[in-house]
């Protein structure tokens, strides 16, 4: 499995879409994480995030804030969303393979001003 999480300085980005990072972790059969690497952002397109992404094997992505556009693309290439999610990436994740992860709400995107594809 492969978790995408959009970052900004160590911590979960709140807008997927505008992140210039995503980190990269590659989780074993057991729960384990294997690897980590940074993809930067090459679009900032939320119509060619998703082929991205899934070009990249992954599987999950854990994020702040989406839109509901975003998280249509997302669904259409088969990666799952978990979003509503802030903090540290590393804790983030090692709450999610523990099964404590909860979202602080509902990942939507609130941000106004700006349209979603």
């Amino acid at each position: 499995m492969t978790i995408a999480i959009p970052t900004l300085d160590g911590q979960v980005s709140a807008h997927f879409g505008k992140t210039r990072d995503f980190t990269l972790f590659s989780i074993s059969d057991d729960r384990q994480v294997t690897g980590t690497r940074t993809v930067i952002n090459p679009v900032h397109d939320h119509n060619q995030l998703g082929d991205m992404l899934k070009q990249n094997g992954v599987d999950l992505v854990i994020c702040g804030g989406m839109g509901q556009g975003a998280r249509d693309k997302l669904a259409a290439v088969g990666i799952l969303v978990l979003g509503g999610v802030t903090g540290d990436i590393h804790q983030v994740v090692s709450s999610y393979l523990d099964g404590i992860l909860q979202p602080t709400g509902t990942g939507q995107c609130n941000c106004g001003g700006h349209h979603h594809a």
